[in-house]
């Protein structure tokens, strides 16, 4: 059996709690494999083609710690390792606006986990494919099997997950009470699904899904609660996350006083202009500030800062100067960005606003610094 996402050319080693996540090159040889292993391996995964026609050169391999590479797993085991998949490309997809347009971009089809029996014969492969109802089995010939790359996919050459996140959301799975855990899961599958970029999935499914995401991520689950109420509720919610003075000792950062309005009129919207197509008005007739490409553009942005902001509060993640640019950021973004007609400004637009900003903190802690030297040179304090 041979776990293995065909799309993912991943960076370097992970180790995501029960599992570890392996680069896989095609002419080079894995640590940690041996040579009949990877030949296996390398046989298994030629049905994978590059939308050229050519198998991959680069994927990922699964495997559990304390298992081979092809080592069988049951299905308890599998669902397990799906799960921690899902961790890690959230964690990928969290970390992607801080990369440069051409470098880190990824989506959720890049994490596509596929679960490959291999028979007796090392020609023929095992094939599962869902038909409705069930599934089909099917055992394939090598040489007679093409399992094409989604076009979203392609030319995407290096993945990086964000570490301290991903140990983050791997201690939280195991820590937090089920019922708290179930939460955080679902909030993150919606994220993922909302994150394919594939054309044949309607904008509106990515709104209904980044909706449920920041809704999970609140607890919000009353089935009482009227849609007007939920809006409020998650608004502010999500608002005080993504504005809160951000937990990091930032020498010389100024002290910020709250300030949601951007934020919280955004995503009171946003939740407000899901209710339509969620209950099948696919044309929605209310009047928006926000045009539907940038408040998905936004949403995409704010969730991740919400997931830290949220696992910041649990003690298990550290946030860090980066997470504090962001936020003192995304108010005045979501400001500008009101009343235009066009796409955002893009990827690289946001990014300059937080490099700029991280900027500005790096100076301000200089001038902390050299302001606290001058000090202690003029009071005689100092070391004996």
């Amino acid at each position: 059996m041979l776990l293995h996402m065909p799309w993912c050319p991943i960076d370097q080693r992970y180790s995501v709690g029960d599992i570890v996540i392996l680069p896989f090159h095609r002419e080079e040889p894995t640590p940690g494999i041996n040579a009949q292993t990877h030949q296996i391996a390398a046989r298994a995964l030629s049905i994978h083609k590059t939308i050229r026609g050519a198998p991959v050169q680069s994927a990922a391999l699964v495997r559990f710690s304390d298992k081979d590479v092809l080592a069988d797993v049951d299905e308890a085991a599998v669902n397990t390792a799906s799960e921690l998949v899902d961790l890690a490309c959230f964690s990928a997809l969290a970390a992607r606006h801080r990369h440069g347009p051409h470098n880190g971009y990824c989506n959720a089809h890049c994490f596509a986990f596929y679960v490959q029996r291999l028979s007796g014969d090392p020609n023929f492969v095992t094939l599962t494919s869902h038909r409705g109802h069930g599934e089909l089995l099917s055992a394939q010939h090598i040489n007679e099997t093409v399992v094409s790359a989604p076009l979203n996919v392609a030319d995407i050459r290096e993945i990086a997950l964000d570490a301290p996140l991903l140990s983050a959301l791997v201690a939280a799975r195991t820590t937090v009470d089920a019922t708290r855990w179930n939460l955080w899961r679902n909030a993150v599958q919606c994220f993922n699904l909302a994150n394919t970029d594939d054309e044949l999935t309607p904008y509106e499914v990515d709104w209904i899904l980044l909706c449920s995401a920041f809704q999970q991520l609140c607890g919000l689950r009353s089935p009482h609660l009227k849609p007007e109420s939920r809006c409020r509720s998650t608004a502010k919610t999500v608002a005080t996350m993504l504005t809160r003075r951000h937990a990091v000792s930032l020498a010389g950062a100024r002290t910020r006083q709250r300030s949601d309005r951007a934020a919280y009129k955004w995503m009171e919207e946003f939740c407000d202009v899901r209710n339509d197509p969620a209950h099948g008005t696919m044309a929605t007739s209310k009047v928006r500030c926000w045009n539907s490409t940038n408040h998905l553009f936004l949403a995409r942005i704010a969730f991740p800062i919400a997931a830290r902001s949220r696992l910041s509060e649990t003690g298990r993640y550290q946030l860090t100067a980066d997470d504090g640019a962001e936020m003192d950021c995304l108010d005045r973004f979501a400001c500008d960005l009101q009343g235009l007609d066009h796409p955002p400004p893009g990827r690289n637009d946001w990014q300059e606003r937080v490099r700029e900003r991280r900027r500005e903190l790096g100076r301000e802690e200089g001038i902390k610094y050299l302001k606290s030297l001058s000090e202690g040179e003029s009071g005689g304090g100092g070391p004996d």
